[in-house]
């Protein structure tokens, strides 16, 4: 054989592992690209749910400030009525 007659034949191996070499990138191309829009899908949701807690804190920060507001009036108001309570004892004491 020929040198002419081996250079086709290593031409075509090369080229059939060049094209094999070729489809797996593509396939691994293709699930990387299905992943990143697992990902990016993920992404989306996690911020609707972060949207929501954040919302949610701020309900609840409301009605914190709220209660905190009613328990100091209920302390004042019980205050109030304690020494209205005590506004005619007299204590007499001996010494």
């Amino acid at each position: 054989m020929s040198n002419l007659q081996i250079a086709p034949q290593k031409t075509d191996s090369t080229l059939s592992i060049m094209m094999n070499e070729i489809q797996e990138i593509r396939k691994s191309q293709e699930h990387l690209g299905s992943k990143y829009e697992e990902i990016k899908d993920e992404l989306k949701t996690m911020q609707n749910i972060n949207k929501n807690l954040e919302y949610e804190n701020a309900i609840l920060k409301q009605t914190v400030a709220s209660l905190r507001k009613q328990s100091a009036e209920t302390e004042a108001k019980v205050n109030n009525l304690e020494q209205y309570s005590r506004r005619c004892c007299l204590q007499i004491q001996k010494q």
